[in-house]
């Protein structure tokens, strides 16, 4: 996959550019979700190599995103959000991530999660789904 396009938090925390260690984690995450769901991987990974990457404004690991260029929708009747069942450390079902899309692109990655402190993306793993759930 394609890496996204420079990367800046914006808002809130961090303002300022994204240290590269925080850039790694949001592409490693990225193409794990794009690994996570096969029957959309050309589409996400289009996607994702197509726009800029910020985290979201209230801080945390959240992600937005912003087209730059071009890229294939998400098939019509893909469920909003889209949502894919994560595990911190070795506690499945203690986080989800949810992908926000409108017009079939993706804007924004969600991270929701059972406990008090935010997780780290590189403290989740996605548990794979072999399709997306229609809405």
């Amino acid at each position: 996959m394609k890496e996204p396009r420079g990367q800046r938090p914006r808002g809130g925390q961090g303002q300022g550019q994204a240290s590269g260690e925080q850039v790694a984690a949001q592409h490693r995450f990225l193409r794990e979700v794009v690994a996570a769901l096969p029957a959309l991987s050309s589409i996400l990974a289009s996607q994702f190599a197509a726009c800029l990457v910020e985290a979201a404004p209230h801080g945390g690991q959240c992600l937005v995103l912003t087209r730059r260029g071009a890229a294939a929708p998400l098939p019509a009747g893909v469920e909003n959000p889209l949502p894919l069942d994560a595990q911190i450390d070795e506690n499945p079902g203690a986080a989800q991530v949810l992908l926000w899309h409108e017009a079939g692109f993706v804007e924004q990655v969600e991270i929701c999660w059972f406990g008090q402190d935010h997780p780290l993306l590189g403290d989740l793993r996605l548990i794979t789904d072999a399709s997306p759930r229609p809405s």
